[in-house]
């Protein structure tokens, strides 16, 4: 459950380059990182996603502060990217290698987890639907209002309106994301147009760049 071994593992999570991933964190995160996974895991040297959640909470808190906002508010999805033969349980080289990725990686292997981050549960068919693209920007919409909200920048009606009109304005963002991404027409988004359409997304670029999650400028970009 959860070894090296037992798992085919994508190219940004193989075993082979694990040590190179590791090595790219400050030995001091590497450490406190460590100290983390070992006081959640089991017997068995593993964690759980409940214990995955706690950790990545924990590891946020202490020594990833610039894991991006997608990340931080879809830790279950994060657990089952690095949960890749899907046994429910993640060892300690995958917690790792998997943050190191996300913190430190090549921008092409930030954009494949953020990529699988968007897509819903059809992993046999890796592409975003409608429902997915909806989940994920209802979700950042929502939280950009709560940060813009504990900003000193508030227009209290407008973020009143905003919250009323939330499902009819992500359902418009939606739309123009499908126009502008779904180059073959064929009702979802594959990597390759996401990739394309990153690059002119500020949510997405953070999320790659790692912008802190209260970075207020890129966050309420989507708002």
């Amino acid at each position: 459950m959860g070894h090296l071994h037992s798992k085919s593992k994508p190219h940004f999570l193989d075993p082979v380059q694990n040590d190179e991933h590791i090595a790219r964190l400050k030995q001091c995160d590497v450490q406190a990182l460590r100290d983390i996974f070992d006081k959640h895991s089991g017997d068995d040297g593993t964690i759980s996603e409940e214990q995955f959640v706690a950790c990545l909470e924990e590891a946020q808190k202490d020594c990833i502060s610039n894991l991006c906002e997608t990340h931080s508010l879809f830790p279950r999805r994060l657990f089952r990217i690095f949960d890749v033969n899907k046994d429910g349980r993640v060892d300690q080289q995958e917690f790792l290698a998997g943050l190191a990725v996300i913190v430190t990686g090549t921008t092409e292997e930030k954009l494949k987890i953020t990529f699988q981050e968007y897509v819903g549960a059809h992993p046999k068919k890796p592409v975003i639907t409608r429902a997915d693209l909806f989940q994920v920007l209802r979700k950042a919409y929502l939280r950009s209002l709560d940060i813009i909200e504990a900003s000193d920048e508030v227009d209290p009606e407008d973020l009143v309106k905003r919250r009323k009109h939330c499902i009819s304005e992500v359902r418009q963002l939606v739309d123009e994301a499908f126009v502008k991404v779904d180059v073959n027409h064929d009702g979802s988004i594959s990597f390759e147009e996401f990739a394309e359409w990153a690059k002119t997304q500020p949510v997405i670029r953070a999320t790659v760049q790692n912008l802190a999650g209260d970075d207020i400028q890129g966050v309420s970009s989507i708002v």
